[in-house]
């Protein structure tokens, strides 16, 4: 009975303990979680502040700027003055602005190339208004199950020891490295195609066949004066 009263003892106290262990760090871990739930999100900026977005890649640049014209909210301007396609740059923003970073850690900076950060595939560049700083995310390689990309939110000008490095989806990759053509509004080459392929055709067909024509003509007219000449010798 002794022993069976101190089992109980114990069992009593270790609830207890537990109890409050449990209560105390439910209580400490809420403005934690709040915290980083506010951390998590790469950008606060909306897509109506954005007038000017930068996509460097390996093999070219892309620049693009908002326009006054209510029909066209977009134009590419480098490498080329054309249209944009407005899906192509809504697909983008929506990762800068929506889209929340899984996590974020602190790495020494020697551990950058680990990353694929110090050679990255692709950075993107955006002027808002309301703001004299770029905002930019810098992307490099995917982790280990390739389903976030390793990427930098504005890194500083200066070489710190240590860097803040992000957690993104892996499908912003498939908005950066979309094909040229598919940056640009649909619709606009091959109208040029279309016009510029049936003008030269008709030409050289006319041009051929009415001289061949023209040369049977004159044989035939010269074999006649031919044939008419002959009785006026015999006469």
């Amino acid at each position: 009975m002794k022993l069976q009263r101190t089992t109980w003892i114990l069992v009593c106290f270790a609830l207890i303990l537990g109890g409050g262990v449990y209560f105390s760090e439910r209580q400490g871990s809420t403005p934690t979680e709040t915290a980083t739930s506010q951390q998590q999100r790469l950008f606060n900026f909306t897509e109506a502040q954005v007038q000017k977005v930068i996509v460097e890649r390996e093999d070219d640049t892309l620049e693009f700027e908002r326009s006054e014209d209510e029909t066209q909210s977009w134009q590419m301007t480098e490498p080329e003055e054309v249209p944009a396609s407005e899906p192509a740059i809504a697909f983008l923003l929506n990762f800068l602005i929506e889209r929340e970073a899984e996590r974020r850690f602190t790495a020494e900076r020697d551990r950058l190339p680990e990353y694929g950060l110090d050679d990255p595939f692709a950075t993107v560049t955006v002027t808002v208004t309301d703001s004299e700083d770029e905002q930019t995310l810098v992307l490099g390689q995917p982790n280990f199950d390739e389903n976030f990309l390793y990427a930098r939110r504005n890194p500083p000008k200066t070489d710190e020891a240590e860097v803040e490095v992000f957690l993104v989806p892996y499908e912003i990759r498939y908005a950066v490295e979309r094909e040229y053509d598919e940056w640009k509004l649909a619709g606009d080459e091959p109208e040029t195609q279309e016009t510029e392929a049936p003008a030269d055709e008709p030409e050289t067909q006319e041009t051929e066949t009415p001289a061949d024509e023209i040369e049977a003509e004159d044989t035939e007219t010269t074999e006649a004066t031919e044939d008419t000449e002959t009785p006026e010798d015999d006469e």
